[in-house]
């Protein structure tokens, strides 16, 4: 399964400390009878020794992953774009205190938000799959700055369902970027694609299969950041 929280703006300062201890998100699964075999948070960074950066996600297992129903054995990996983006190689571990710019120079750096979650068939049990839902209201929040008058922030999150899914991140070939220019994808897909398995896609969460392989986008929230002028910042 795939999920795709995004944030897109331009020009505005999200503090990396503001991703660890609060970012999250809830996915509850069903099976066909419709009742509730899993429910748990994902966490979305936290500091890690294990990790290469020093920041990684930690699943359901610490800082904001959690159980709620049902067994951690049968979440079988939680990987998000922050965790990909910091570990992939050396190069890359800097950018705890910033991310890279320009974006056209880091083809393989995701510059949304999105969690990736893998989950045993086991827990459906005699039953099979029969959904699975993110509730409402999926919140997502961080303080945000930036040295540009008029600046709008722009929030939107998306969700696509897979039949088979391969535990190892890097393995997916997330595509970082929409559109068919800035990485080594060129196609039209959305960012979030894991372009190595659209032929796994299926019905569920907010996505209708098929050609649509991140699920449809909700309503757009808008937020104003706080204007802080050129070196007055801290």
């Amino acid at each position: 399964m795939l999920v795709r929280p995004c944030i897109n703006a331009v020009g505005y300062s999200h503090k990396f400390g503001d991703l660890t201890g609060s970012d999250k998100v809830e996915f509850r699964f069903v099976d066909a009878t419709g009742k509730l075999v899993l429910d748990f948070f994902a966490d979305y960074v936290t500091s890690s020794a294990s990790c290469p950066s020093g920041y990684g996600s930690l699943g359901v297992s610490g800082s904001d992953g959690k159980m709620v129903v049902g067994s951690a054995g049968d979440v079988l990996s939680v990987d998000t774009s922050i965790s990909r983006n910091l570990n992939q190689s050396p190069e890359f571990y800097r950018f705890a205190v910033d991310s890279p710019a320009p974006e056209s120079n880091y083809p393989t750096w995701d510059f949304y938000d999105s969690y990736t979650v893998v989950v045993s068939k086991n827990a459906f049990g005699a039953s099979s799959f029969g959904g699975v839902s993110i509730p409402k209201p999926v919140t997502w929040t961080g303080s945000f700055e930036s040295s540009t008058a008029g600046m709008n922030i722009e929030w939107k999150w998306a969700a696509a369902v897979y039949k088979q899914f391969n535990a190892d991140g890097n393995s997916l070939g997330i595509k970082p970027v929409d559109g068919d220019r800035l990485s080594v994808y060129r196609n039209t897909d959305h960012a979030g694609v894991p372009e190595n398995l659209k032929k796994m896609v299926i019905s569920g969460a907010r996505g209708g299969g098929g050609p649509n392989c991140t699920g449809s986008y909700t309503v757009t929230g808008k937020k104003a950041p706080c204007f802080i002028p050129p070196g007055g910042g801290q």
